[in-house]
């Protein structure tokens, strides 16, 4: 029973990584160029703001951690998901860039609650001493955004228009908000299950609750803040999400000025999918293993090799390759 309980959460959060990752940080190469062409708006302003849209995912994390506290993972990630479906309407429609704009912001601050505040918490809830393999498995849905959205949306906004291809990924995000609500739990006692699947926690289960709730923390916010290895992991975190996501969103333009084919770009990105699908499994295996802080370096390592590569894209087709399959990869 608990491993249908796994598969069904490892799916749901699989899908609000990719959402996430998908209408935060990868319309860059797919949805902007258009809205871009046909509303008149300047591209370079809207990805600028795309940018600071990601920042704004780490400042919804921030400020909804309270509220995941008070209300759960579940209802926090289904709140978040139909707030964004709202705004996914408005984003389509809107002639104004100004509220564009707006809603690029509001989305990304939105993120930090489903996929961040919600999706994490889920994962440590269910998995506390798994959480490096669950989460190898469950970021999948993260590369599928270069498999499933980047493809799709061209020809969905194409057939569709602006607003009727929206519409269509809003209410994807309702029906995972519905599914979420149904069917997901905020902790496997909730399903009559145990953490990790570990069927012992029950001998031991009134005494962990006891001291839960007894426990005080003696971390404070102004401690916190002024930790060093706050600063160190986030920084860290925040340079390696920095440099994926600047390949993500340069990549392609990048081929194209090189001259390059489209198709091999997009080439390029259905099959680094397919290798970050095996390097987020494999990875998480690693972090098992081996720890974090040792994984996070072997990743650091892996992004290097990979923007080597993508110096060299523009001499042949091969680096474009090389590059886009160690970095997905990671």
């Amino acid at each position: 029973m608990v491993w249908a309980q796994a598969d069904r959460h490892h799916a749901i959060y699989s899908r609000l990584f990719l959402i996430g990752t998908s209408i935060i940080g990868g319309n860059n190469n797919t949805v902007f160029p258009i809205f871009s062409e046909i509303r008149g708006w300047d591209l370079n302003a809207i990805n600028a703001v795309s940018g600071i849209a990601c920042i704004m995912k780490a400042v919804g994390v921030l400020v909804l951690a309270k509220a995941v506290q008070k209300i759960g993972p579940k209802m926090l990630s289904a709140v978040t998901l139909f707030l964004s479906a709202a705004l996914l309407i408005v984003f389509g429609t809107t002639q104004s860039m100004p509220v564009f704009l707006v809603m690029i912001l509001v989305i990304g601050f939105l993120g930090g609650g489903y996929e961040k505040n919600g999706g994490m918490t889920l994962t440590a809830n269910w998995w506390p001493t798994k959480k490096g393999v669950v989460l190898g498995i469950t970021t999948i849905g993260i590369i599928l955004m270069n498999i499933v959205y980047v493809p799709m949306m061209p020809k969905l906004l194409g057939s569709l228009g602006l607003g009727g291809g929206m519409a269509v990924i809003a209410v994807i995000l309702v029906v995972v908000g519905i599914i979420t609500l149904l069917f997901v739990k905020n902790n496997p006692e909730e399903a009559g299950e145990y953490p990790d699947g570990d069927t012992s926690f029950s001998a031991n289960a009134g005494e962990i609750l006891r001291q839960m709730k007894a426990y005080k923390s003696p971390f404070t916010l102004g401690k916190v803040c002024s930790d060093k290895d706050t600063w160190l992991i986030g920084l860290g975190s925040a340079f390696a999400f920095l440099a994926v996501m600047s390949y993500i969103a340069s990549a392609i333009p990048a081929m194209m000025s090189y001259g390059y084919d489209y198709s091999l770009e997009t080439a390029v990105f259905a099959v680094g999918g397919i290798f970050g699908i095996i390097g987020s499994f494999i990875f998480g295996i690693i972090d098992q293993k081996i720890g974090t802080r040792k994984t996070f370096l072997i990743y650091f390592v892996f992004i290097i090799i990979g923007f080597v590569f993508n110096l060299f894209m523009s001499k042949a087709s091969i680096f474009c390759w090389l590059s886009g399959i160690v970095i997905f990869a990671a």
